[in-house]
């Protein structure tokens, strides 16, 4: 796995890049949602990792011999891999890995309108990616339909993963205690 991260020089530089925009963006993306700041930071960021990570060119793009024509989309394999090829590094592994924080970040934000799109866009997203491999053939990506099944099984792990540990801590109201800060108020002044 990580001997193919030089076969995409972008990679490294497109997480970077989507760091700084997750704790740029954070706040604003933090209000137009209705939710805690480290939910969008996290949002953004695993948005930005799966960018770097599927759409970057390869090196051979990048050197100019990548065929410009439209060779169609893998599809020999349309649903879920063997559970071994889950459970060992390799490329179905790495495809759920990378969506695995996008689906904790969608369970962390609040119930809305605007979180259920959020999550509409996030499972939709596997099927713009594999589309996009498929016509932006200068980036030297393959269009595979079992990178889709892949991304959504991390999806939803991550969402179970998510909703399980508590991760749904953005939905809930963080209100002062009624009297005040602890040490203000009626109960302690009469001390």
């Amino acid at each position: 796995m990580l001997e193919e991260l030089g076969e995409y020089p972008g990679f490294v530089p497109g997480v970077v890049l989507s760091a700084v925009a997750a704790v740029a963006l954070s706040g604003w993306a933090a209000g137009r949602l209705g939710t805690a700041r480290g939910a969008a930071l996290l949002l953004i960021a695993s948005l930005g990792l799966v960018a770097a990570a599927t759409l970057t060119p390869g090196r051979e793009a990048l050197a100019g011999a990548v065929a410009n024509t439209l060779d169609g989309c893998d599809l020999s394999r349309l649903g879920p891999a063997p559970l071994a090829s889950y459970l060992a590094p390799g490329e179905a592994f790495a495809n759920v890995l990378l969506f695995l924080p996008l689906g904790v970040a969608v369970a962390m934000l609040r119930r809305s309108s605007r979180a259920g799109l959020v999550a509409l866009g996030a499972v939709a997203l596997p099927f713009g990616i594999e589309g996009a491999q498929l016509i932006l053939t200068p980036l030297g990506r393959a269009c595979q339909a079992a990178d889709v099944s892949d991304n959504l099984a991390g999806l939803a792990i991550g969402l179970v993963l998510g909703l399980v540990a508590g991760a749904g801590g953005g939905r809930r109201e963080h209100r002062a205690p009624p009297d005040g800060p602890v040490g203000t108020g009626p109960v302690a002044d009469r001390h």
